[in-house]
């Protein structure tokens, strides 16, 4: 029995010195050469945007109306007005790009 077991811590004992040595030659092995090499990295730089030219207020001929005008000429200064108004949205509309 002794015989035997002093086999198998034989064979453990070469088994051992074979796994340190091959762990060694990992470290054996050449360092990796570090290479430095430059690169040029484009860096975004804010520019402030050109204002955009408004339009501007139209003068409405609602403003015109008295306590005196005609309801022919009222009605005709809402027509008037609306008119623009709708030219003056249309145009802040096209700056906004919708």
């Amino acid at each position: 029995m002794r015989a035997v077991a002093r086999g198998v811590l034989t064979v453990a004992c070469v088994l051992l010195a074979l796994a340190f040595a091959c762990s060694l030659g990992g470290c054996a092995a050449p360092a990796p050469q570090v290479i430095t090499q430059r690169v040029d990295v484009p860096v975004p730089v804010m520019q402030p945007c050109p204002k955009p030219a408004l339009p501007l207020r139209p003068h409405l001929p609602i403003a015109t109306i008295t306590a005196q005008s005609a309801p022919p000429d009222v009605e005709r200064a809402y027509v008037e007005s609306m008119d623009m108004l709708e030219g003056y949205a249309a145009a802040l509309e096209k700056l906004l790009g919708k």
